[in-house]
């Protein structure tokens, strides 16, 4: 028996059917994308109603309420755009089935006649319409079920592909090129203007300055002054402003990124708390080979060696909540492991970017006294707006609206009566 024209039938039957998977497979992933986007949003909402760091405002301020609802409204979004996908696929499903079956039947009719004439018994009859049942099955049911999910895995990489497409920061030198005197670093903006993406407020308005040498500089001022996009910048987290920022004389938008981080540590105004043991937690992101007693010595820096050394762990200690046997440490003392970290990775320029700022004063004052010590050869950078340990720094900057209106020691700006003593004088009692 030759049914040549099955083979045909199934092949043309085959073609809109994997043209049907290919559209369902992309339309997956754009509701996916679309779905997403209100997922995460209710995902974050779940964290605030549920962890332990939102507990006391979840508490005192009874939004409780508010936020699962709002949780439940997104939640629901995310939700009915999956099942209104479901349902679509649902329909090209019971469509294809109808093909399926139809070719199937069509398939089987044509064993009828051999069996009507003697040619086939009854059971290869039976086996002929059930091995062709479970090809059409592969064939036109499984086949495109995979389609579909290489559609959708097509268009999760095309995503992929684009976005490690997206141009690097380019014009880079080699480290030969910058040079590295560390006992004569050198930072300078030059009529420096910047403006965050989306927004036409100018951050910075024409800034100049120059930091070199082993010395204390801080700045200051108000919220929003300026004082952290100064640093964001000297970082290179951001490269759309005008004029020009040089490290050693060399452009910093002319250098690779990794190159320009390895002159700075920095410990930020929300660093992170990582959830790792004490040694981990110090030697993250630090290159080089460290031993305990390198730790020991920056743990000592900070004054945090001796609760250190009463933890029956010692350096291996976990930290945070993460395992049963944790230990939770205070802020002060979170604080002191984030500035033993950026110790000791031994870099050219160090930055203390207003990681105190929810500390009382003579905590406060504690933190930057270590740091200063600690950081004594080194070109370092203070950003605050409380200005009672500041008296510390060699030389301090003050910015208003995005510009640097003052600039000497504490008691030079003292004598000025200027911005900078007005602030200090404001802030005067929180430190007597």
């Amino acid at each position: 028996m030759q049914s040549w024209w099955i083979s045909l039938v199934i092949a043309i039957s085959i073609i809109p059917l994997l043209f049907l998977s290919l559209k369902s497979g992309k339309s997956n992933y754009e509701a996916f994308k679309f779905a997403n986007q209100f997922q995460r949003y209710s995902d974050y909402l779940k964290k605030v109603l549920t962890s332990r760091d939102a507990y006391e405002e979840r508490t005192v301020f009874q939004f409780g309420d508010e936020l699962n609802k709002k949780w439940e409204t997104e939640v629901l979004k995310a939700i009915n755009i999956n099942i209104k996908q479901q349902l679509a696929n649902f329909v090209k499903v019971r469509a294809s089935s109808i093909v399926t079956i139809f070719i199937a039947v069509l398939i089987s009719a044509t064993f009828l006649i051999p069996l009507q004439s003697g040619s086939l018994t009854i059971g290869m009859f039976m086996s002929l319409i059930t091995a062709t049942f479970n090809f059409v099955y592969i064939v036109l049911w499984e086949l495109t079920e995979v389609t579909k999910q290489i559609a959708h895995s097509k268009e999760f990489l095309f995503d992929i592909v684009s976005f490690f497409k997206l141009p690097n920061i380019v014009g880079k030198v080699s480290i030969q090129k910058v040079p590295w005197h560390t006992n004569d670093i050198s930072v300078e903006f030059i009529n420096v203007s910047f403006s965050y993406p989306g927004t036409d407020i100018k951050i910075l308005n024409n800034v100049s300055f120059k930091l070199d040498k082993v010395k204390h500089y801080a700045f200051v001022g108000a919220n929003g002054a300026g004082k952290s996009t100064i640093i964001k910048l000297m970082l290179g987290l951001f490269d759309n402003y005008s004029g020009t920022i040089l490290l050693n004389g060399v452009n910093i938008k002319n250098i690779d990124n990794e190159i320009l981080n390895n002159f700075f540590s920095v410990v930020f105004q929300d660093f992170t708390r990582f959830e790792l043991s004490i040694g981990e937690n110090l030697k993250l992101g630090n290159s080089k080979q460290t031993t305990n007693e390198e730790l020991i010595s920056q743990l000592e820096n900070v004054d945090m060696l001796e609760i250190v050394k009463s933890l029956p762990k010692g350096l291996e200690t976990k930290l945070g909540k993460l395992y049963t046997n944790s230990i939770d440490i205070s802020g002060g003392q979170w604080q002191r492991i984030a500035i033993a970290r950026v110790l000791l990775k031994d870099n050219a320029i160090y930055v203390l970017d207003e990681p105190t700022a929810a500390l009382d004063p003579i905590a406060e004052n504690s933190i930057y006294e270590l740091f200063r010590k600690a950081s004594n050869k080194k070109l370092t950078l203070f950003v605050t707006h409380r200005l009672g340990t500041i008296k510390l720094a060699d030389e301090i900057l003050v910015l208003n609206d995005g510009q640097i209106v003052e600039k000497g020691s504490h008691k030079e700006l003292m004598k000025q009566k200027g911005q900078y003593y007005k602030m200090y004088e404001s802030q005067r009692g929180w430190y007597l």
